[in-house]
């Protein structure tokens, strides 16, 4: 019996670290400078993340592909996309012989939180929601004019039972 229950913890632990494959810490990629930035290599981060490189538009567009994510830099630009969503670095996509390079804050601040989200725990609690009346579209009410919009919110705020603060009004 004892065996037997060692032996299930024993493949229990070898399919969890299979399945669950934690991200390389950033410390331990070399560090560039690059135009006054710091920098590494995309490459060595996506093989030491078991990320698959591939140009999509040679010396212009690079893609970071993994079975469950796809990101995408363009090469001398701040513009990422992530999983189709884009995305504005801080720092530009460099390239520099024949390698291309992103800041590791960036890596740290805009991929990350996306790639990796934190799990809410049972503890915390979502105190603010912040809505967005929209800007433009094609029906009436979401087109600029102020007023519809101030009251297309004001009327959805009514609609959800008032359990949100008093609306802001938009700025001028």
């Amino acid at each position: 019996m004892r065996s037997l229950i060692l032996t299930v913890f024993w493949m229990a632990t070898l399919v969890a670290g299979i399945s669950v494959r934690a991200q390389t810490p950033l410390s331990k990629l070399e560090r560039v400078q690059l135009f006054g930035k710091e920098y590494i290599r995309l490459d060595d981060w996506a093989e030491s993340n078991d990320f698959q490189l591939k140009w999509i538009r040679q010396d212009e567009l690079i893609q970071v592909k993994t079975r469950y994510s796809t990101l995408r830099f363009e090469v001398d630009s701040r513009r990422a996309e992530i999983n189709g969503i884009a995305v504005w670095l801080s720092v530009t996509v460099a390239r520099r012989n024949g390698s291309v390079y992103i800041s590791p804050l960036d890596l740290q601040t805009a991929v990350f939180p996306v790639l990796y989200p934190p799990r809410n725990t049972d503890e915390a609690k979502v105190t603010s929601i912040c809505l967005d009346p929209g800007h433009g579209g094609k029906t009436r009410e979401t087109k600029p004019a102020r007023r519809r919009r101030r009251s297309t919110s004001s009327r959805s705020l009514k609609r959800s039972g008032n359990n949100f603060a008093a609306p802001v009004s938009p700025s001028p």
